[in-house]
């Protein structure tokens, strides 16, 4: 492949996390904390020791297979051509609901906000905004999405980053977690899950980098990164 259609492995990793970080920041962290109270924040880590086998396990097939394609050549390979088909069908459905359900997420938030936007108070009309500019930017190449998702998720990420570094300002002397909350902590762990789900997002991507088999170091640096901002942005958001 030619250099103009590669992207670099930081380019690589912020599109990873932005697949990530989305959900974990919108709407679950009040679901949860509902859930289990202050004992909450430990499901992001909790869930990513769940994951860890999954993350690992693609990370080393991806050196092993480095071909475009992601977990559907993963599957039509080792498993055979339906398998391939059927984890081809389970990725489309589960990422269109997926897809459904933060822009669900998304537009009530902002009607809640902003009450006066009528765009924001229609579903249908928020769903085919929100419809025409996902077909919009699957238009775009993956060189110059990178260019723009990349300082997008930066920018994203700022206010993050932010609650995270006042962290030793608003951090109270101890973060009391009583018996019941932890009990409740296996039931918070389902929003934990899905917020995670997109890890092998850079398997899909991976062709577009100079070395493909830093798919893996893509795929664990992105997944480890996803899974500290969100367990601090959540710890931080209990001690407001």
């Amino acid at each position: 492949m030619s250099k103009q259609g590669q992207i670099s492995v930081f380019t690589a990793i912020l599109l990873s996390m932005n697949v990530m970080v989305g959900t974990g920041i919108l709407f679950s962290p009040s679901i949860m904390a509902a859930k289990a109270g202050n004992a909450s924040f430990l499901a992001w880590p909790l869930t990513a020791l769940i994951f860890l086998p999954a993350v690992f396990g693609v990370s080393q097939i991806s050196k092993l297979i480095p071909e475009t394609g992601g977990v559907y050549i993963y599957s039509t390979k080792i498993l055979g051509r339906f398998a391939g088909f059927v984890t081809g069908m389970l990725s489309i459905v589960g990422y269109t609901l997926a897809t459904a359900t933060v822009v669900s997420a998304l537009r009530i938030a902002m009607a809640q906000n902003f009450p006066t936007v009528i765009m924001f108070q229609s579903p249908v009309a928020f769903g085919i905004m929100a419809i025409a500019s996902i077909c919009m930017f699957n238009l775009i190449s993956t060189q110059a999405f990178g260019k723009i998702q990349g300082p997008a998720t930066i920018v994203k990420l700022i206010p993050i980053f932010l609650l995270i570094a006042f962290l030793p300002l608003i951090t109270r002397r101890w973060l009391p977690i009583v018996a019941p909350d932890a009990m409740s902590l296996p039931s918070s762990l389902t929003l934990a899950i899905f917020s995670y789900f997109g890890f092998e997002y850079a398997c899909n991507i991976g062709h577009h980098l100079p070395n493909k088999r830093d798919i893996s170091k893509v795929i664990f640096l992105a997944f480890g990164g996803t899974a500290l901002i969100y367990t601090l942005f959540h710890f931080g958001l209990l001690q407001l």
